[in-house]
Formats: C-alpha cells, sequence, structure tokens
C-alpha cells in the first residue's frame, strides 16, 4: 500500500514554540511509518539539526542566515499564487500550514487534490498576528473556511478565535505532541548541581518576553524570600533580560538567578521541586507539559490551555492570573509540603502525550 504523502509548510525553523511542536509531531509520524513526510520552510533555523532522518526537508533560501533580510522579505511580500507556483509545486494526500499567518495564508492558495489543514497557536485574546493580513475578519473567515481543517492547539485557542473573529465549521483541537523518550533521555545528562540553595526548587522555562510575565515572578519571589528558603532559577534569553537583572539587583533578591539560554534546560527541570509557569497567556503550554512529562509538579497562572493540561487543577496548581493570585499559591505550597507530595503522586498516573498522539492519528487517518 502507498504511504499517504503529507507536507508540512512553516516559515522558519528558527527557536519558538510551534517550530519545536512540529518537530515533535515529525518524529511521532515518522515513527507510526504510514508516510510520507516533506518539511519545507522559507528560511532555516537551529531546529534544523532535530528534523527526523526520515523527513525530506526543502528551505526556500537555504543559504539566508538572517530571518529578516531584504531577500527574505521580497519572498513574504511575494503575491500568494505566485508564491505557490514557485515553490509550493507537487501534489500530496495532506498540505499542511503548520502556523497562523503567513504559512495559512500562502497555502490557502495551493490548489491540490488532497486536503488542507492548518494550525493555530496563539491566543488571540492577547496576541493577533493574523489580522494585521486580512482586509476584514470576513475576508479571514473565508479563508480559513476553505481549508478541511483548522487545528487549534487548545480549546482555550479555539474560543478566543471564535471570540475575536468568529465561528468555524471546519474547526477542530489537536494538542501539542510531547516528545517523551527525547526529554527523559536529555533530563539525565549530568551537569552537576544547579540549584545551590536547601530551599524549596524552582524553575521557570521561556523567552525572556512580556507575555511571560518574569518580572510579576521576581516580585512574587523576592516577596516570599523575606519568609521562606527558596532558590528560583530563570532559564531563557530576550528582551526583558535588562530589565528583570535591574529589579533583582535594586531589591537584592539573591535567591534567583538567570541561567540564560540553555540547549538543555530539562536537566534544571529535573532537579527542581517545582515548575512555575506566570504568563499572561499561552495558546499551550509547552514547558508545562515537559515538566509533568518529567514528574516535576507545577504551579501555573490561569490562561488558556491550563485547565485542559492540568485537568482543572488535579495534577498542578492553576492560581489567579496576578500578582497575589501566585504569591497565595506558592506560599500555600511553601507553607505545607503535603501539597506538592499530593501532586507529585498524581503525576505518576498521568501522560497527556497519549492524547495528542491519538488526536495526530485521527488527523492523517487513512
Amino acid at each position: 500500500m502507498r504511504k499517504k504523502r503529507i507536507r508540512f509548510f512553516i516559515s522558519t525553523l528558527s527557536g519558538g514554540g510551534a517550530e519545536s511542536v512540529l518537530i515533535n509531531a515529525l518524529a511521532f509520524l515518522e515513527k507510526v511509518g504510514k508516510y510520507e513526510i516533506t518539511l519545507q520552510t522559507i528560511v532555516g533555523g537551529e531546529f534544523e539539526t532535530r528534523i527526523p532522518d526520515g523527513v525530506n526537508y526543502r528551505c526556500i533560501l537555504a543559504k539566508a542566515k538572517n530571518p529578516h533580510s531584504l531577500m527574505v522579505k521580497m519572498v513574504y511580500k511575494l503575491p500568494l499564487k505566485l508564491f505557490c507556483a514557485m515553490f509550493l509545486r507537487g501534489e500530496y494526500d495532506y498540505e499542511v500550514a503548520y502556523l497562523e499567518g503567513r504559512p495559512t495564508r500562502f497555502m490557502s492558495k495551493k490548489k491540490t487534490n488532497g486536503k488542507k489543514i492548518t494550525f493555530v497557536h496563539c491566543d488571540l485574546a492577547y496576541t493577533n498576528p493574523i489580522m494585521s493580513l486580512y482586509k476584514s475578519k470576513t475576508s479571514c473567515l473565508n479563508e480559513y473556511r476553505h481549508y478541511d481543517a483548522v487545528c487549534f492547539v487548545s480549546g482555550g485557542a479555539r474560543k478566543s478565535f471564535e471570540k475575536t473573529i468568529g465561528v468555524l465549521d471546519n474547526a477542530c483541537v489537536v494538542h501539542n505532541i510531547i516528545d517523551n523518550e527525547r526529554i527523559q533521555k536529555l533530563s539525565c545528562v549530568d551537569s552537576g548541581k544547579l540549584f545551590s540553595s536547601k530551599g524549596l526548587k524552582l524553575v521557570a522555562v521561556g523567552r525572556l518576553v512580556k507575555e511571560k510575565n518574569f518580572g510579576m515572578l521576581v516580585s512574587v519571589v523576592g516577596e516570599l524570600a523575606k519568609s521562606f528558603d527558596l532558590e528560583l532559577l530563570i532559564i531563557g534569553e530576550g528582551p526583558e533580560r535588562k530589565a528583570l537583572e535591574s529589579e533583582i539587583q535594586e531589591k537584592n533578591i539573591q535567591c534567583i538567578k538567570l541561567l540564560g539560554y540553555m540547549n538543555n534546560p530539562y536537566v534544571a527541570m529535573k532537579q527542581a521541586d517545582l515548575l512555575v509557569c506566570s504568563s499572561k497567556y499561552e495558546g499551550y503550554s509547552m514547558v508545562v507539559c515537559e515538566a509533568i512529562t518529567l514528574g516535576v509538579p507545577v504551579i501555573a497562572t490561569d490562561c488558556a490551555a491550563m485547565n485542559e493540561i492540568l485537568d482543572n487543577g488535579r495534577y498542578g496548581m492553576i492560581t489567579e492570573n496576578s500578582h497575589e493570585g501566585l504569591l497565595t499559591g506558592l506560599k500555600a505550597i511553601l507553607s505545607d509540603p503535603a501539597v506538592l507530595e499530593e501532586y507529585s503522586a498524581r503525576l505518576k498516573e498521568y501522560r497527556p502525550d497519549s492524547i495528542s498522539q491519538q488526536e495526530y492519528t485521527e488527523l492523517f487517518a487513512e
């Protein structure tokens, strides 16, 4: 029997959440063994090294080192039909635009006898990279309605789309794939002791950008450090680093360390007692899922998909999305070790990856 041919299309393989999830999805589908998979991008990025060996990779601007170069901008500005004619050639059983925005726009004009699928990874209630590319909400909806399936990475992301832009009859939820085997393997790499405190060990992972709300987390931990023994490692790099460094220095918060970007954050996550997600919004938090995979308890601010991932608080604490909410939640854990022990015990029975694997299998069912 001929293998079904799937082409995934995304703009870049730079270190973003959607790109990471895509690599996980490719690895899972390759292991299934029923598909001939092609990945196509406009420019490359650091995730190129993680593309599974059995996946055909095509990069339109393979020599482009800067994703913001003039050549890249010129390609992005091509008329949609011309882009398809030049770069999206060939016939596939499934054509997948793996990100909202330009990938979805370009793929929308692709003529095919197969099925066309697009993914939405963001929470449009807080960030909207879509509408600037359309003349109106109606034109946006019409384009999405021409796809056979519009896959949202969480029920929360779907609800935000419906509230912000409109309702789609072809919408479904396909949660992010987690590569459990890879995460477990990397977490066991010997990197020495990263924590120096004997108190509660906290870790937070993500780009240092405003939407991750690390400023609020720093403030909360600084306040708790006056009464409790704890240590926080923040892993990630980004434009908010200087502001975070200034706040830590001004308040003399000695229990917080900014470790910068780490190729393997899982060693730090594995050594932690608790992962903290302080985000203002998330489409579907990969970091929270990865912590669960490692058996590390989670405390997270209430944003899209947290109730889905943590089963309404059964597998991790969900707090009000505010300074006071996160402060109260962390104080409850610090005051009563039994709370953390209970979450740790529950995580032993939880496998969120099985849900997403089933959803991907059904999406590309023969």
